[in-house]
């Protein structure tokens, strides 16, 4: 079982308690031994959080381009690109970052609609994630 400890030093250790009961002269005993994890468990948790904040910094970059995409496409600014990212998030019950990467490779591929002829962000949206390219007309 894991445990937290708090020493006379107010320090906090995390321990992992191993035993079993045993009897003796008819009465319970517990034997075991507690098995300090302090270190090794903060090591994992920053590791983990390292990776974690490394992988929001790129998926971060990503959505700020989509914004801009937005921003072009429908002349808003960046808090209204949000916005409607957030949107058609909610809407569709898809993660930002996934909209975000399908907004951007759309854009490097040069398949979403020209500037004064987009149609709704949801209807563009909804056609990406499709697999459909802009419906705009010629260019």
């Amino acid at each position: 079982f894991l445990h937290r400890l708090i020493t006379a030093t107010r320090a906090q250790q995390v321990v992992l308690a191993a035993g079993h009961l045993e009897e003796e002269d008819g009465e319970p005993v517990v034997n075991g031994h507690l098995i300090d994890i302090t270190d090794v468990r903060a090591d994992a948790v920053n590791d983990e959080l390292d990776s974690a904040v490394s992988e929001f910094v790129g998926q971060r970059a990503v959505i700020e381009q989509a914004k801009g995409v937005l921003m072009q496409l429908y002349s808003v600014d960046a808090d209204t690109a949000w916005a409607l990212l957030r949107a058609f998030s909610a809407d569709t019950n898809r993660k930002v970052r996934d909209i975000a990467h399908c907004l951007t490779a759309a854009a490097s591929a040069d398949v979403t609609p020209v500037k004064g002829r987009a149609p709704s962000v949801t209807r563009m949206l909804e056609r990406l994630y499709a697999g459909i390219p802009a419906d705009d007309g010629p260019r």
